[in-house]
C-alpha cells in the first residue's frame, strides 16, 4: 500500500501527525515502511533534498500493538485533533469525544489483557494515559469554565499545534520540583565537570500536597517557571531573586560563584531547565500570602477544582467505563 501527501510549506514551527488506516483486512508485511522528504530552497534558487525514513513492524496481534504505544506521541496527536475539531465542534463537544477515544483504548486492554492477566506490558505501556488525557482536559487549551480569556486561549491552541511530543509534555504536565531547601547534590553537575548539565531536584506530584510555608516548589510548565514561595522563605526568596527584574541574580551564575551555596545551585537549576526549552521562560513568583495563588492552583492538576475533578476522581471515572486500574 502506498500512500503519497504533499504540503505546499514546511516551517520551522510545523508540526505534523499523520493518521494511517490500513485498507486491507490482513497483511503479510512484517515491516511498514514511512518516508518523508523535504526540500530545501534558499533565498538563491538553491535546492537541496532531504529525505527521513523509518521502518516500523507490523502485527496482526491487537495486544502486541497496544504494548508497543508510547502515550506521549498519542497525547500529542489527540491534542491536536482537538483542536481541529473546535472548527465545527463546541468545546463540550471535543472533550466528551477525546474522553470517548480514550475510555475505547483503555476498554481493549482490558479485553486483551483478559486472555492473558499474566501479561502487564499493555498496562505498564498505557499507565500514563489518563493523568495525561486529565491534563489534558484541564489545559487552558481545552479548560471548561470563563477563567481563561479568549485571546489567550486562542494563542495556546495555535501554540499547541506546534509543540512537538516532549514539549506538549511538560505544557499539559508541568515538572514540580522542591527547590528550598534542596536535596543533597542538587544543582550540581552530574558527571562532576560540566556545570550546564545539572543534577535536578526529584520530581513532586501536582497536588497541593507539595506546598508548604517552609519550602519553595518550582513548576516548569515550558513556556514559564512559576515559583511558589512559602511565607518563611522569603528572605531565601529575595537572595536569589531580584524584585525589579524578576530574574535570577547574575552574581550567581558566575564561575566563580560558590557551588556548595544553595542559592547558587538554586541558579543553576533555573538555568538547566532554561536550556531543555525552546522558550525563554520568565520566572513567575507567587508567594504564598497573594492572591495570584490562583495562577499556581491551575497547575496543581491532581487536585479538585471547582467542577473540574481530581485524579482520584478521574481515575474511578476511568475504571468505572473500562476496567482499567
Amino acid at each position: 500500500m502506498v500512500c503519497l501527501s504533499s504540503l505546499v510549506q514546511v516551517t520551522s514551527d510545523t508540526c505534523i501527525s499523520v493518521e494511517i488506516v490500513k485498507d486491507e483486512k490482513t497483511t503479510s508485511a512484517s515491516r511498514a515502511t514511512v518516508q518523508s522528504a523535504l526540500l530545501y530552497t534558499t533565498s538563491w534558487g538553491e535546492r537541496r533534498i532531504r529525505v527521513f525514513t523509518a521502518v516500523v513492524p507490523t502485527s496482526g496481534h491487537p495486544a502486541a500493538l497496544l504494548g508497543a504505544v508510547r502515550v506521549i506521541p498519542l497525547v500529542a496527536g489527540l491534542a491536536k485533533r482537538a483542536i481541529l475539531d473546535l472548527e465545527t465542534k463546541s468545546f463540550t463537544a471535543v472533550r466528551a469525544g477525546l474522553k470517548k477515544s480514550v475510555f475505547a483504548l483503555l476498554s481493549l486492554v482490558r479485553k486483551y489483557a483478559s486472555a492473558n492477566p499474566n501479561d502487564r506490558r499493555m498496562h505498564e505501556a498505557l499507565s500514563t494515559l489518563p493523568i495525561m488525557t486529565l491534563a489534558l482536559l484541564k489545559c487552558r487549551v481545552l479548560r471548561a469554565g470563563t477563567d481563561v480569556r479568549v485571546d489567550v486561549r486562542a494563542y495556546l491552541q495555535n501554540l499547541v499545534l506546534t509543540l512537538d511530543p516532549t514539549e506538549l509534555e511538560v505544557f499539559l504536565r508541568p515538572r514540580c520540583m522542591c527547590v528550598f531547601p534542596l536535596a543533597e547534590g542538587v544543582g550540581l553537575p552530574i558527571d562532576g565537570k560540566d556545570a550546564s548539565q545539572v543534577r535536578l531536584p526529584q520530581e513532586e506530584g501536582l497536588n497541593a500536597a507539595v506546598l508548604s510555608s517552609n519550602a519553595a516548589c518550582l513548576l516548569d510548565t515550558g513556556l514559564e517557571l512559576v515559583l511558589w514561595v512559602g511565607r518563611q522563605c522569603y528572605a531565601w526568596l529575595d537572595s536569589v531573586i531580584d524584585r525589579d527584574s524578576k530574574a535570577v541574580f547574575e552574581h550567581l551564575l558566575e564561575e566563580d560563584a560558590d557551588p556548595a551555596s544553595e542559592a547558587v545551585r538554586f541558579a543553576r537549576v533555573v538555568a538547566f531547565l532554561r536550556k531543555l526549552s525552546p522558550f525563554h521562560q520568565q520566572i513567575v513568583v507567587v508567594r504564598e500570602d497573594e492572591a495570584r495563588e490562583g495562577l499556581l492552583t491551575q497547575l496543581l492538576l491532581e487536585d479538585k477544582q471547582g467542577s473540574l475533578p481530581g485524579f482520584q476522581e478521574f481515575s474511578q471515572e476511568v475504571q468505572s467505563h473500562t476496567g482499567f486500574y
